[in-house]
């Protein structure tokens, strides 16, 4: 190798170091920019988990004194928005939370029983039902938030540490005389009282297990009902996978079909097969859907949305009890438009049971509390479900406004009040 040539070399070998030197160096110090930042964070959602659980603490403590509508509806607004802050803070902390089952049930039920109660509140203040489970909620938050307190000075004097999620990734740099915050939530969870079974209609409400689904239908009867409901013999099916709990729900698979059956009936049926074609109507794939559900023993439905998607037909039955519509009760399926077969169906939203629908208000004063700046279009008796599940008797109002946009509201047919909007 000549001697220029050994030059040239080691002038480039020399320029590649000194470019890699440069940009490790520069890495070096974005990495240590970003594991800044990262602690940050971190400590940032645990000071505002603290904060959050503490201010959610100290409002349930001042609803034993509140009397005043506006005043309880006021407490009310305070708790969720605070539990709701807590909840979300606890979800961005660097360790997993899912194991803080109690905790994280806890924040969601204190906060879902206070958004329940707002509206309620606001009109004639806190029942003694009421102020008795906010108590109970209080002593618990209270518990929780000294208990958060403690842990906050703990990691403010260095006793324990904040999690650092590359510890837990190289498995080095832990201190064992120290512990991690992660390890005290753990703790909290272990101590943790068990959540309340409150009454109320919220989502979060929790239910007797003598209320939960019992079994009606055996193995072997459930896989008839979904050979049957494919058209196929029993053979034919292949248990894909089944859950365990009160519904016993098991799928099925046979081909490019899946069937998911429970212990009351088939739930539900879709096809995974590409669908390119379109040889038969909307109409057509109507009177098909039509025929399917009667054939499948449902009874009482009645079209409430219909549309073409590509070469599906898209159809929505709702449940119907004495001409009034179960507005949350319905069965929705799909008709591939190439051959006509059931392309999908759904019963999760359907329910035969009957439900007893009263209303105090004439129809009238429902339409009487719409705002001036809506024009009514349509008007109809309707059953809706609450975010607790309860039914609703309900006038529903079809309205248009200035730009002559769709705006729905359903009235509560017992007390006049709005119950939804929909836009």
């Amino acid at each position: 190798m000549s001697k220029k040539v050994f030059t040239v070399i080691t002038a480039y070998a020399l320029a590649i170091i000194a470019v890699l030197g440069i940009y490790s160096y520069i890495s070096y110090k974005n990495l240590a920019a970003y594991r800044q930042s990262s602690r940050y964070a971190s400590m940032l959602a645990f000071e505002e988990t603290v904060s959050a659980v503490d201010r959610m603490s100290a409002t349930l403590a001042k609803s034993m004194y509140a009397t005043d509508g506006a005043m309880c509806s006021k407490i009310c607004s305070q708790v969720y928005a605070d539990a709701m802050a807590a909840e979300a803070a606890l979800s961005t902390l660097p360790f997993a939370t899912h194991e803080l089952e109690e905790i994280c049930g806890y924040l969601n039920q204190v906060g879902d029983y206070a958004y329940t109660l707002c509206s309620t509140a606001a009109q004639n203040g806190f029942e003694k039902e009421d102020v008795e489970n906010l108590t109970e909620l209080s002593g618990v938050a209270s518990g929780l938030a000294q208990s958060l307190r403690e842990l906050q000075g703990s990691v403010h004097e260095g006793s324990i540490l904040m999690d650092r999620r590359e510890r837990e990734l190289i498995n080095v740099g832990r201190n064992k005389d120290s512990g991690n915050v992660s390890d005290e939530f753990l703790r909290f969870e272990s101590e943790f009282p068990h959540r309340s079974s409150l009454r109320y209609d919220g989502r979060y409400s929790r239910q007797d297990e003598d209320e939960a689904v019992q079994s009606k239908l055996s193995d072997a009867e459930v896989l008839a009902q979904a050979a049957r409901f494919a058209g196929l013999s029993p053979t034919e099916l292949k248990l894909s996978y089944e859950y365990e709990g009160g519904d016993g729900r098991k799928c099925y698979t046979a081909g490019e079909m899946r069937i998911c059956v429970d212990k009351t009936g088939v739930e539900s049926m879709s096809q995974s097969r590409i669908v390119e074609d379109s040889r038969i109507s909307l109409e057509k794939a109507e009177e098909i859907a039509s025929a399917f559900l009667e054939k499948q023993g449902y009874s009482s439905l009645r079209l409430s949305e219909k549309e073409e998607q590509g070469a599906l037909a898209r159809f929505k039955f709702t449940a119907m009890q004495n001409d009034v519509e179960l507005s949350d009760r319905y069965v929705s399926l799909a008709v591939a438009l190439d051959d006509g077969s059931i392309y999908f169906f759904s019963r999760e939203n359907y329910d035969s049971s009957k439900v007893d629908a009263y209303w105090g208000i004439t129809q009238q004063q429902a339409e009487d509390t719409l705002p001036e700046s809506l024009t009514l279009t349509d008007s109809a008796k309707v059953v809706i479900e609450s975010e607790g599940g309860t039914d609703t008797a309900c006038y529903r109002l079809r309205c248009t406004n200035g730009e002559n946009e769709p705006v729905t509201i359903y009235v509560d047919a017992s007390s006049g009040r709005q119950s939804r909007i929909e836009l």
